[in-house]
């Protein structure tokens, strides 16, 4: 059986109640500096370093950047009510910007509002250390067996 190594650490923090963990999986993630700051079934909260490599020659960063932090997080809610040897895949991904994103630490609140054997409905928040909203996003995510 093939395994997604993200799917098996979002499963130990979840059934570990496991706090402040560092996702060290893959490259984007260590890039990233994501953190599993929380986790339960269906709702996570995650940090990232978002540094100024991100940002735009105004000191923002850039809507790609918050928009790939947006998607970890809607992919790791995801991932923490499927089962061992399943995955999941963005299939559709809209995102709403509602202030500048500024380079340094940020939060991600992701949940599942409607699961399914083979689409999970997801949506994430991106914060701010005064914990003002700063962008949105919602997706179908298809589950996927490996």
């Amino acid at each position: 059986m093939n395994i997604n190594h993200e799917q098996v650490l979002v499963a130990k923090c979840v059934n570990g109640k496991l706090t402040s963990v560092r996702v060290d999986v893959s490259p984007i993630t260590q890039e990233l500096g994501m953190v599993i700051e929380s986790a339960e079934a269906g709702n996570l909260l995650l940090s990232f370093e978002l540094g100024e490599q991100y940002s735009q020659g105004n000191h923002v960063i850039q809507g790609g950047a918050v928009t790939m932090a947006l998607d970890a997080g809607l992919a790791f809610s995801a991932l923490s009510m499927i089962k061992d040897g399943q995955s999941v895949a963005t299939l559709n991904m809209q995102t709403q910007f509602f202030k500048p994103v500024h380079p340094g630490k940020v939060w991600v609140r992701a949940k599942v509002d409607k699961p399914g054997r083979n689409i999970m409905f997801c949506s994430a928040q991106l914060v701010d250390k005064d914990d003002r909203v700063l962008a949105t996003a919602q997706s179908p995510l298809q589950v996927i067996n490996l």
